[in-house]
């Protein structure tokens, strides 16, 4: 009966045990918890089309001739990923007025990307984005609306000019969910290019350094998460 009785102790010391262990290991929901994933997971693709300022005039006349003179119109696709609910990065790719040309050359309005008809220009974009919205309230399932702001660093490649030129700069993301895989977004950037962007303006005039070319893109598109 003794040993019955220490056997009988012994089985509810261990089941006690293993009940505190499991309580302990229950995993706790922290909507402000930095949680990373594997290299595969959180992945995107985005496609869109956007309207394009160049500011070739500069001296401040942003609307009075940039906007009547410096648009075009482009396509855009980009692929990203978020390493937590928080951080991400995204690459991006901008083809800008070559595709537009020959629909929009025939109006006054709209200023012909320096030798649009050799393809306009075309921009690779590197970007690291952070979700203010997660970061700031915590993630959410349920969340339809997110607010991104993000650095950019890039190269342009202008075919009429013939040349490459360095871009800096930066700009946020309003994205809203749709579904659980897709959202539509509103993206707008203003990034910084060197001088030689523009063709009319040789890389080795003195006192022009506002003929940068600072860029103003608004770009509409559809978010797919994969």
């Amino acid at each position: 009966m003794k040993k019955l009785m220490m056997a009988l102790a012994f089985v509810g010391l261990c089941t006690a045990a293993n009940a505190q262990c499991d309580e302990f290991a229950t995993p706790t929901t922290n909507k402000y918890s930095v949680a990373t994933n594997s290299f595969w997971s959180n992945w995107f693709v985005q496609a869109g089309v956007d309207a394009n300022i160049v500011s070739i005039f500069g001296q401040g006349e942003f609307f009075k001739k940039d906007w009547h003179n410096g648009r075009s119109y482009g396509f855009d696709l980009a692929v990203g990923k978020w390493f937590t609910p928080g951080i991400g990065v995204r690459g991006k790719i901008n083809w800008e007025n070559g595709a537009f040309y020959h629909a929009f050359r025939n109006l006054d309005h709209v200023w012909e990307m320096p030798n649009a008809h050799k393809g306009g220009y075309a921009a690779i974009y590197f970007d690291t984005e952070f979700n203010m919205s997660n970061i700031f309230c915590g993630y959410s399932d349920t969340r339809v609306w997110n607010l991104i702001l993000y650095p950019r660093m890039g190269v342009i490649r202008n075919f009429g000019a013939n040349n490459y030129t360095g871009a800096l700069g930066g700009g946020f993301e309003s994205a809203w969910k749709i579904s659980k895989r897709v959202g539509v977004y509103l993206d707008g950037a203003l990034v910084f290019t060197t001088q030689g962007f523009n063709p009319a303006v040789p890389m080795s005039t003195e006192d022009k350094w506002w003929r940068s070319n600072p860029l103003t893109s608004i770009d509409l598109g559809i978010t797919y998460n994969i």
